[in-house]
């Protein structure tokens, strides 16, 4: 069997797990070696990282995160990995997709460590590929599938409060008990993970000293525009305190 047939088989297993589910996982898409290349880099720059310590009845969120150009200056592979991820995100929706124009919230790297967490939420684009760096105690990405019921438009007018309420009314854990069923993902190094706007997710705590490291990547129909006027709650603007609800 040629390499483009094994890439194919590949591709069509992605795609079955995908529109069945929701979400996916590409095992080995990134090297080991490579893997720990960009997180002795991070790790390097961390005194530069945004810190993001956020403990609400809203969200408990704590990591260390950098994001947008600072990251592909940073690490000069993530214009490649963006354009493979791109490519598979593009065949898992039928329809081609770019990287948000918005790289801030776009693009990032979040390292969590021991304690830290990032809360349940849903992402706002279509598809999001989230890459493992490392093996972790603790730390599991943790998915209801297919979970949200997502309002077209609904990031305007009423229909942006109403998707709100919605959310915030299948969030408490009690109604995702009865309504959801849990998927957990152990970071294995080199992983992508790609997932869609209806999957409710979580990065649980990580429990052990090693710090999680993971490389998001957020991709939509081209030209879709996620500006930051629109995207006020995002966590990695440098200099300006988080709006929970944007």
């Amino acid at each position: 069997m040629t390499m483009s047939q094994n890439r194919d088989d590949q591709l069509s297993m992605l795609r079955t797990d995908y529109r069945g589910r929701g979400y996916s996982i590409f095992h080995e898409f990134v090297s080991d070696a490579e893997c720990a290349e960009i997180l002795e880099r991070v790790e390097r720059h961390r005194d530069k990282m945004i810190a993001v310590d956020i403990d609400s009845i809203i969200a408990r969120n704590k990591f260390f995160t950098i994001n947008g150009e600072e990251l592909e200056a940073l690490i000069p592979q993530i214009p490649r990995l963006a354009a493979d991820l791109c490519e598979v995100a593009s065949e898992l929706e039928g329809r081609p997709l770019a990287l948000l124009d918005n790289k801030t919230v776009g693009l990032s790297l979040n390292l969590t460590p021991q304690g830290g967490t990032l809360s349940w939420h849903y992402d706002r684009n279509l598809v999001t590929a989230v890459v493992h760096l490392n093996a972790v105690t603790g730390g599991e990405f943790e998915i209801y599938p297919r979970y949200r019921v997502r309002l077209r438009n609904n990031h305007y007018g009423h229909r942006k409060v109403a998707q709100r309420l919605f959310d915030a009314a299948m969030r408490p854990e009690p109604v995702r008990r009865v309504l959801g069923r849990k998927t957990s993902v152990k970071p294995v190094v080199g992983e992508a993970v790609f997932m869609d706007s209806t999957c409710l997710h979580q990065v649980a705590p990580v429990t052990g000293t090693t710090s999680r490291g993971a490389i998001v990547f957020c991709f939509d129909e081209p030209g879709k525009v996620f500006s930051q006027d629109r995207t006020k709650n995002y966590y990695g603007y440098r200099d300006q305190p988080v709006k929970l609800y944007g």
